[in-house]
């Protein structure tokens, strides 16, 4: 039996919205779609992603931002549901809470999609 190849990946309209304003530059969108690319091939495997200490999301770097995203439980779906800037080594634990909750809302309605 061959195993499936591929995940879904599903991204917020939030992170679009952060992607198509006039502050975003045309390298950040190469940049986050090559990290999407990386996450549809190897999922929470790409290289890049790392799983934050303590906490539900897993992140990609997509330049000087990080992309969070949660895996559906049960399916071969990764839900990207944050998009943000990260210059400093690390973000506050209130940040974090913040985008742990948009993760897990985004993560739930793409959920809600796939019953």
């Amino acid at each position: 039996m061959t195993r499936p190849q591929g995940f879904d990946v599903r991204v917020a309209p939030d992170v679009v919205d952060v992607l198509s304003s006039r502050r975003a530059s045309v390298g950040l969108a190469q940049q986050f779609g090559q990290a999407m690319r990386r996450l549809e091939q190897f999922g929470t495997r790409a290289t890049g992603a790392k799983k934050l200490a303590g906490l539900d999301p897993w992140e990609i770097r997509a330049g000087e931002h990080r992309a969070y995203f949660c895996p559906v439980p049960g399916k071969r779906v990764l839900a990207v549901g944050a998009l943000i800037p990260k210059k400093a080594k690390r973000h506050r634990s209130a940040r974090l809470l913040v985008i742990t909750a948009r993760v897990h809302r985004w993560r739930e309605a793409v959920q809600e999609e796939h019953r």
